[in-house]
């Protein structure tokens, strides 16, 4: 008897070591989202019927600890076509705070107007995502110098 109540005690103190180094340790996850991107007429903010289109994916490689993911990079991916051909292009986000932006990345389209982007951040994007003409931003101090929205592809869905 003493021996099954020794062996029981044994059990418990390591399913109790266990249980508190496991909420301690960090569990690694993945967190993906993203958005199409469309040209949009200003007047109603529709989509522009055949207008230049893409599309902006992440993937964001991080753990949870405890309640909250931190995140150790992300991996982006964009995919443009028909804008203006050998143009350079910017990939930011945009929060509502006029003129200021964050910027991710910077591409020059090809002779069709198309580009590829993968890059790696160190943050989730969110809210608004667009593709803007370089010309029209001010990159060392990530805010827009002109607003020209005919010449940029907008999320379709927030972020």
């Amino acid at each position: 008897m003493k021996k099954i109540i020794a062996i029981c005690v044994a059990l418990l103190f390591i399913a109790t070591i266990g249980a508190s180094v496991s909420a301690k340790v960090p569990v690694s996850s993945t967190i993906y989202g993203g958005t199409n991107l469309y040209e949009k007429d200003p007047s109603t903010w529709e989509v522009v019927e055949g207008g230049a289109y893409g599309f902006f994916i992440y993937v964001a490689s991080g753990y949870y600890h405890f309640s909250q993911f931190i995140v150790l990079d992300v991996i982006i991916r964009c995919k443009v076509i028909g804008l203006n051909a050998d143009t350079e292009y910017a990939i930011i986000t945009y929060h509502e705070d006029w003129p200021n932006f964050d910027l991710i990345h910077t591409e020059t389209t090809d002779y069709s107007g198309s580009f590829i982007a993968v890059t790696t951040i160190n943050d989730i994007p969110y809210d608004k995502v667009w593709v803007v003409p370089t010309s029209g931003l001010n990159l060392v101090t990530e805010q827009f110098l002109s607003w020209n929205p005919t010449e940029i592809l907008f999320e379709n869905n927030l972020l």
